[in-house]
């Protein structure tokens, strides 16, 4: 059998307005660390590594990883949502940094 994964890096951004946002640094190194370890040591065993990550997240870069990139906690919901929904996945390792609050107005 070969595995399905999800990883999650980086951080999320929370709109205020069309022109402001709260966001935090973080990089997405620990999750590109994670990715590219697995790959190096079970590539054979591994199917698809989907890695949700914001834009300007650190990226691992091979053939088995898919890169599914976010904005927010609302994105962030929805995506693993739909991977949850649609693909059979083995393991799920959750990384990044989410945003403590949403703006509600």
């Amino acid at each position: 059998m070969k595995y399905k994964i999800i990883i999650t890096a980086g951080g999320t951004s929370e709109r205020i307005d069309n022109v402001r946002k709260i966001t935090n640094s973080s990089s997405g190194k620990l999750g590109c660390t994670i990715a590219n370890k697995l790959i190096e040591l079970h590539e054979e065993k591994i199917d698809r590594i989907y890695y949700v990550c914001a834009k300007n997240s650190i990226k691992p870069n091979h053939e088995k990883i898919e890169i599914v990139e976010i904005f927010d906690t609302q994105d962030l919901e929805v995506t693993v949502r739909d991977l949850l929904k649609n693909y059979n996945i083995n393991y799920f390792i959750h990384s990044m940094a989410v945003s403590d609050y949403t703006i509600d107005y």
